[in-house]
């Protein structure tokens, strides 16, 4: 299988994940140049982490909505964004916000469109630390059940 997402046509459905970070960013690009290439499904989503809601635990219920909301808002500008380059690229994607761990919900999505690629930036920007490549992006690349493309 490997040596047929080689060969052009080899693909026939993408997933993609953004955070609105420069990464994802150029993730975004490379998909999207992969999927015009062979002609593939683009399904474009990104998470709102509820993981990040348990650094806010002690918080008020406002602050806690609070934060939830600009999650939601960043999430939904992220696909914005993505849709409005689809639009001007010519790429027909398919946008989703999903709400969980970014992970589970990048996997849960892939297998459910039955896709043979995922492509992610190879962090997020956010939660740096000394590892060159995210968390997410790691667990990502460790449970999946296709291929997925770390883009630097």
């Amino acid at each position: 299988m490997p040596e047929d997402l080689l060969k052009e046509g080899g693909f026939h459905t993408v997933v993609v994940s953004t955070d609105g970070t420069p990464f994802s960013a150029h993730a975004v690009e490379v998909a999207f140049g992969l999927a015009k290439r062979d002609g593939a499904k683009t399904i474009v989503i990104s998470v709102i982490d509820t993981s990040v809601l348990a650094d806010f635990v002690g918080q008020s219920p406002r602050q806690l909505r609070k934060v939830e909301r600009e999650l939601e808002i960043n999430a939904d500008e992220a696909v914005a964004q993505v849709g409005k380059l689809a639009a001007r690229e010519g790429v027909d994607a398919e946008m989703i916000v999903k709400r969980g761990r970014p992970h589970i919900e990048i996997i849960t999505v892939a297998n459910q469109a039955e896709a043979d690629l995922i492509v992610m930036g190879k962090r997020s920007g956010y939660r740096t630390g000394r590892d060159p490549v995210g968390s997410v992006t790691r667990r990502v690349v460790e449970d999946a059940d296709c291929a997925v493309l770390v883009v630097p």
